[in-house]
């Protein structure tokens, strides 16, 4: 899939997020973002980029399983000179030689069907790329900027005292094994403390 960059309503997007408060901490620094050719890496690439035509002076770091796919949908920053493509598994340890300032671990396979057919391999991906990007912000002072995912599936009734929130690890009955987030998170957090 291929975004159209050049699509008014997508500037307009791009331009949203670069008025993001204190966007400028961000001001010649490097990032490294995985899952570069997904809809969130892909999104935040392009902002990035889009905000260095304008003096940000981001290096953007993007690891992909696929170097053919990420042509497909980045292109046009392969020749430049703050962009470099890495490819590889989120699953393998990051680049030694890498020191970077933020981490955007953005891998995921989000697709349902995966999810339901291949519940153990999705929530690997998730851990293990989680658990890299820790140790590499461990390894080089980086800070890890975690994405969450906004959905919730299964069914949650009304009549449920409980609210669920982004922290919660309460499950209600029937929620599909989709919503590995908030165990992801706590994985996560478990890995971060231990190295503190």
């Amino acid at each position: 899939m291929k975004l159209n960059r050049n699509h008014l309503l997508y500037i307009e997007d791009l331009e949203k997020i670069l008025q993001t408060k204190n966007l400028n901490l961000l001001k010649d620094k490097s990032i490294l973002i995985t899952g570069a050719t997904g809809l969130l890496g892909v999104c935040l690439i392009d902002a990035l980029m889009y905000w260095n035509e304008q003096g940000g002076n981001v290096m953007v770091y993007a690891v992909g399983r696929n170097r053919e796919r990420a042509c497909e949908r980045l292109g046009l920053y392969f020749d430049t000179p703050l962009f470099q493509f890495i490819e590889q598994d989120v699953q393998e340890e990051l680049p030694k030689e890498l020191s970077i300032d933020y981490i955007i671990p953005a891998a995921s396979n989000t697709h349902p069907l995966a999810y339901s057919q291949y519940p153990i391999e999705t929530m690997l991906v998730n851990l293990k790329g989680a658990e890299h990007a820790l140790n590499k912000a461990y390894e080089c002072g980086a800070t890890v900027l975690y994405p969450s995912t906004v959905e919730v599936y299964g069914e949650v009734r009304m009549s449920l005292q409980k609210i669920i929130r982004e922290n919660s690890i309460y499950l209600p009955p029937g929620l599909a094994i989709q919503s590995q987030s908030v165990h992801v998170r706590l994985y996560v957090s478990r890995i971060w403390l231990r190295k503190g």
